[in-house]
């Protein structure tokens, strides 16, 4: 095998292994994935908006709870994206220069799953949780849509601020344009990968949610094909496409463990936002 060839495919099989201690603790005693106690908020509801506020104003303040593992995991992550910084160039010539027409329709039919498809899946999901009275499958459908919205928007929000030309611009690996509103209508918005984002915090809510080994190795593996299907694509680089599967996994397994948390009965901290004739007011509840 082309040394150059084996040294690219042995950097992107980092981007198939999960990110297992991103995110906080499951709740003692309790095993990471136990059906839900409580019926989940409805996806339609007014509770459900409120929850996802105050999950982004917990995620947004997470960093001030992590202990040595998580640290430890977040300083991994950047270390990871920064040392495919610089190598980024090099799997992006090999990987175009191997291009066939076969990898290029699997990846056109699998990076769905980082968009349309990755909804789809979690449409299933409620139908089935509906229809069969299974909570735990509804909490699947309620975590990883909140958790895809959520992660999305801290995606959008790098996109804007570091404003990375794509790889098909042809200006290289370290071109960039930072804030500006343009980036996400232009073609510097390449770090991080949305679909990786996307189909990284789907996968985490499942394989969270469900403690079979098959179902997260399967939802783990599909997501990591995303990842690699955009880099076939020649849309993104390894950099952008790790760091998407680290922000995706990240908001995923932590509305997990929260709502696991919550629904096992301890207190918690609840900021509800009020709508009065004053403006707008913030409930605290215990």
């Amino acid at each position: 095998m082309n040394p150059n060839r084996f040294f690219s495919l042995l950097v992107l099989s980092l981007l198939l292994v999960p990110f297992p201690v991103l995110g906080e603790e499951p709740p003692a005693g309790d095993s990471v994935a136990p059906p839900f106690p409580r019926a989940p908020v409805g996806i339609f509801s007014v509770n459900y908006l409120k929850e996802g506020f105050n999950d982004a104003i917990y995620l947004a303040v997470s960093p001030a709870r992590w202990e040595r593992p998580q640290w430890m995991a977040f300083l991994g992550v950047a270390a990871g994206t920064g040392g495919l910084f610089f190598i980024d160039s090099r799997i992006e010539e090999d990987l175009q220069a191997h291009r066939r027409t076969f990898t290029h329709d699997f990846a056109q039919t699998i990076q769905g799953f980082g968009a349309q498809y990755a909804f789809a899946t979690l449409g299933l999901f409620y139908v089935g949780g509906v229809a069969l009275n299974d909570g735990r499958a509804y909490g699947v459908a309620a975590d990883g849509l909140e958790a895809s919205l959520l992660a999305g928007g801290i995606t959008e929000a790098f996109k804007i601020s570091i404003g990375r030309d794509r790889p098909f611009d042809l200006h290289g690996s370290r071109n960039f344009l930072p804030f500006r509103l343009s980036n996400l209508n232009g073609t510097h918005n390449s770090f991080p990968s949305g679909h990786a984002t996307e189909a990284f915090a789907v996968a985490s809510v499942i394989a969270t949610r469900y403690d079979s080994l098959w179902i997260q190795s399967g939802a783990y593996g599909l997501a990591g094909l995303v990842g690699l299907a955009r880099l076939e694509e020649n849309v993104h680089f390894a950099s952008d496409v790790f760091a998407g599967a680290a922000i995706g996994t990240w908001v995923g397994r932590t509305l997990v463990l929260r709502h696991l948390r919550e629904s096992g009965g301890e207190s918690s901290l609840i900021i509800l936002p009020l709508a009065s004739p004053a403006g707008l007011l913030v409930q605290l509840k215990f």
